[in-house]
């Protein structure tokens, strides 16, 4: 396949911005948009429990306290699930990491269905751990780079690029797409392809989570592509993957629905906490 249009690197907007704005036909809107929690809280707790060692999430903070929706251009697939709030000075380590080091609190993260099934435990989460700094973009079928927002969902390498473009600056970028992408495409060049097109985007100063794959009709390219991931991110370098296919391959984790790809209530949980946790293993200076 064609390799994608290069994009901007980190930042490199510049004096592109508008054309871009106005030739995706982007939107901001502001306002105190709540994103809720959909979910039952008990959920939430009991996991957190497992996890944080008896942090109940009692002291968190509505998930949509100060936050703004900014929508991606373009349909397919449903709502893109964003929520921005406003960047602070990170705050005291949390755990996660055994740093004497600030923990980030502030993130971006770009994904697919998983992470739009996720966004509220997500947020949920990663606000009871001290993060007030949170845009989440995921949208069902979203793929690395087929997308213009029209026939398809807005692809990963340009919804990165539009929120680039909005002035989003976390301390942590997250990545988790793939899912859509195993199966499709010929071997591990095109896979390693795509990985570069998109974790290329961002300077290797900045910290990167990319959650790897399961899709169990293509396990054998779901392994390769997750083999070339873990590859790349070690060479990157101030990069982690954070290993979803583990855990949603375990029979006995019972964290994913019927279909066998998307995480169930318990799933999404789980899902943000293995997020967390990847994000965890970075401070801040």
């Amino acid at each position: 396949m064609t390799a994608p249009v290069p994009q901007p690197r980190y930042y490199d907007t510049g004096t592109s911005r508008r054309s871009f704005l106005l030739g995706a036909g982007a939107a901001l809107l502001v306002g105190g948009a709540t994103a809720g929690l959909a979910l039952g809280t008990d959920v939430f707790d009991g996991v957190l429990n497992d996890v944080f060692g008896g942090n109940d999430g009692s002291g968190a903070k509505n998930s949509g306290d100060g936050s703004s929706v900014e929508p991606d251009s373009g349909g397919g697939g449903g709502g893109n699930g964003v929520v921005e709030g406003a960047d602070k000075t990170p705050g005291a380590n949390t755990g996660g990491n055994g740093s004497s080091g600030a923990r980030p609190t502030s993130m971006a993260m770009v994904g697919d269905s998983i992470t739009a099934r996720s966004k509220n435990a997500l947020v949920f989460t990663l606000t009871a751990m001290g993060f007030d700094g949170i845009t989440i973009n995921g949208l069902t079928s979203r793929r690395i780079e087929i997308g213009d927002g029209s026939a398809a969902p807005l692809s990963g390498i340009k919804s990165m690029y539009q929120m680039l473009a909005f002035g989003v600056k976390p301390e942590v970028w997250v990545i988790a797409l793939g899912t859509n992408d195993v199966g499709q495409y010929s071997g591990a060049e095109d896979y390693t392809r795509l990985i570069d097109a998109m974790a290329s985007m961002l300077p290797v100063e900045m910290p990167l989570v990319w959650v790897d794959v399961y899709r169990p009709e293509y396990l054998d390219a779901s392994r390769l592509f997750n083999q070339l991931l873990g590859e790349y991110m070690d060479k990157r370098g101030n990069a982690v993957v954070a290993h979803w296919y583990d855990l949603a391959a375990a029979p006995d984790q019972n964290i994913l629905q019927h279909d066998h790809i998307h995480p169930n209530d318990r799933g999404t949980a789980v899902f943000a906490s293995l997020v967390n946790d990847a994000i965890a293993t970075f401070t801040t200076p």
